[in-house]
Order: structure tokens, then C-alpha cells, then sequence
């Protein structure tokens, strides 16, 4: 691509994300990351691009992950505070989202994957990998992320265990998966 034509692209991208306050970055793909904030991503360019969010930033990165990989697309979705986390910390409207947003994709998307805004893919492990580590590619419905502490491995403990974190997490697209979301 030209500088040029990948200005444009971005800025069309990010355009319709204005307007619609969703954006998938490709369609058609048998996984949907979906990056939820209350924080909108900015229109980038290669003179912007210094001055630009984290948020916009990872939002591209993961973008790009799905365009080498060719089997996700990625959805940025601003919530509403009522609608999707009355009462609750901003952090709970990805579920709400997450959610609907499979709901309305369910041709597209066999899986849906949450992510935190500031974080983003740096390997081309292909999602299917992941799946497979989760098992989801069987009976599994759901895989959350752990997070290990160095100081918990250090006991021996034979039943250590990390702590689920929301900051990734893959979820089947079918009722039974969004069910799951539901009663969380």
C-alpha cells in the first residue's frame, strides 16, 4: 500500500467507528475481538501517530494482527453507562457488550475474544492455537487468562493456582457461551 491509501483507510476506518461507535476491521472471520472503553479511538495518520492514545494505538496493533492472520476481525465499542454497567465500574460494560455484539454476529463469528484496551497481540500465534490450549475446540464453553505472581511459585504448592483476570478472555459464540457471560 501506498502512504497515501493507508491513510485513508484509517481514516475511513475510524470514521464509521464515530458513527456507529462500533468497528469491525475486517469481516467475515471466524473470530471477533472486541476492545470495549468508554474512551473513543482517534482518527491516526503517520504525523499523529506520536501523539496518539494508547487505546487508538493497541486498537491498530490488533487490527494488524487480524489482517496477517486472516481469521479475526477486530470491534472497538464505547458502552453506555446505563445500558451496559449501571452502577458498576466501566470495566463490566464489555460483558453487556460483548454479549449483544456476538448476539448480532453469530454468522461471523465462532468465537468471541475480549481484550483490554491497552493491550494487544505481539506474536502471530493464530487464535485456533489458543482455542486448542483452552479446549474449547470441545465441550469447553469458556477460557479466562490467569495471572501468576513469581512470590505463589516459589511455595511448591501442589494446588497453586494463578487468578482469573478479565483482560482476556474467549468465549464460544452460540447461547450456551453468552449464557455463561449473562450469569457472570
Amino acid at each position: 500500500l501506498s502512504k497515501r491509501g493507508s491513510i485513508q483507510g484509517l481514516r475511513h476506518d475510524m470514521t464509521q467507528s464515530v458513527r456507529r461507535k462500533s468497528v469491525m476491521s475486517l469481516v467475515d472471520k471466524a473470530y471477533c475481538i472486541f476492545m470495549t472503553d468508554s474512551r473513543a479511538v482517534e482518527t491516526v495518520d503517520v504525523e499523529s501517530m506520536s501523539n496518539a492514545s494508547v487505546v487508538t494505538l493497541t486498537y491498530e496493533a490488533n487490527k494488524l494482527y487480524c489482517k496477517i492472520l486472516r481469521n479475526c476481525g477486530v470491534y472497538f465499542n464505547v458502552p453506555d453507562p446505563v445500558a451496559d454497567y449501571p452502577e458498576r465500574k466501566v470495566g463490566w460494560g464489555k460483558i453487556s457488550v460483548m454479549i449483544r455484539e456476538m448476539s448480532r454476529r453469530e454468522e461471523e463469528c465462532e468465537f468471541g475474544v475480549s481484550i483490554d484496551t491497552d493491550a494487544y497481540f505481539r506474536t502471530r500465534e493464530n487464535l485456533d492455537n489458543i482455542v486448542e490450549d483452552f479446549e474449547l475446540d470441545g465441550s469447553k464453553l469458556v477460557g479466562i487468562a490467569e495471572e501468576f505472581h513469581q512470590e505463589e511459585l516459589e511455595f511448591e504448592d501442589p494446588f497453586a493456582r494463578g487468578h482469573a483476570i478479565g483482560s482476556f478472555f474467549i468465549v464460544r459464540n452460540d447461547k450456551a457461551g453468552r449464557r455463561i457471560l449473562r450469569d457472570w
